[in-house]
């Protein structure tokens, strides 16, 4: 059970200041929450060790050379779990990255899928 203090922080709009905004394809501006942001709310939400965020599957979908830089996608599944309720939410995100290193193109698109 969550008390009613928790409940109401849960409901409560997102600070427009917590917003980051960042070019995404065709010229779009896109909004986002920071990963760490999110991870932080959290704790102070539920405290430390009272939920968590689980990788529970990472397949590479894509790696392409394209002449010394690679084009690597993974997609991720992953769950938040609050363990006060038992509550599980899993999601699923595709990352991507082009990079000049192979194994720098895979570490970083892993890490934005299991971000995003």
């Amino acid at each position: 059970m969550i008390s009613q203090q928790q409940h109401d922080i849960l409901l409560k709009g997102i600070n427009a200041k917590r917003i980051a905004k960042r070019q995404g394809g065709g010229g779009k501006s896109l909004s986002y929450l920071e990963a760490w942001d999110v991870k932080a709310h959290l704790i102070r939400i539920f405290g430390f060790g009272e939920w968590s965020w689980d990788v529970l599957s990472a397949e590479l979908m894509f790696d392409v050379d394209n002449g010394g830089k690679y084009n690597v996608g993974y997609k991720v599944i992953g769950q938040l779990r609050i363990h006060a309720t038992g509550a599980t939410y899993t999601e699923a995100a595709v990352g991507s990255a082009t990079l000049g290193q192979r194994g720098e193109a895979h570490d970083m698109a892993v890490k934005t899928a299991e971000s995003d």
